[in-house]
């Protein structure tokens, strides 16, 4: 899931992205007001993926942990994210690191399918 978190960012896909959270889910974003719900992150998905897209936006998931606790499955993991501008060749000529981030998770049962609960941005670092 947190996979498909950076997979469905990175490509536009924002109403598969929405649909990564539950329908009362938070994302806690640094510097910024949290969105409450999905449809406030459908939302905020529509307006900046395309932004996303024109920059050929990348985030690459790595050191992912699961935690299983009494007060249920959570996640971290760390996402280096690079943007780029396309040159017209139909790819980035111009990659540059953007920040490296931590991102928290909470996940809760929906109608049998696990969803994010709860999402926290983190930057470690930050162009």
């Amino acid at each position: 899931m947190v996979h498909d978190y950076a997979w469905t960012q990175d490509n536009g896909e924002a109403e598969a992205f929405a649909a990564l959270f539950a329908p009362d889910a938070v994302w806690l974003r640094p510097g910024k007001d949290p969105l409450l719900g999905r449809e406030a992150i459908l939302e905020n998905a529509r307006s900046t993926f395309l932004k996303t897209l024109q920059e050929k936006a990348l985030h690459c998931i790595t050191n992912f942990r699961l935690q299983v606790s009494d007060e249920g499955p959570s996640s971290t993991a760390y996402s280096i994210a690079f943007s780029g501008n396309d040159g017209g060749a139909g790819f980035s000529q111009d990659c540059q690191p953007v920040g490296a981030m931590i991102y928290r998770n909470r996940f809760k049962l929906v109608d049998g399918a696990w969803k994010i609960s709860q999402h926290q941005t983190e930057f470690r670092f930050k162009r």
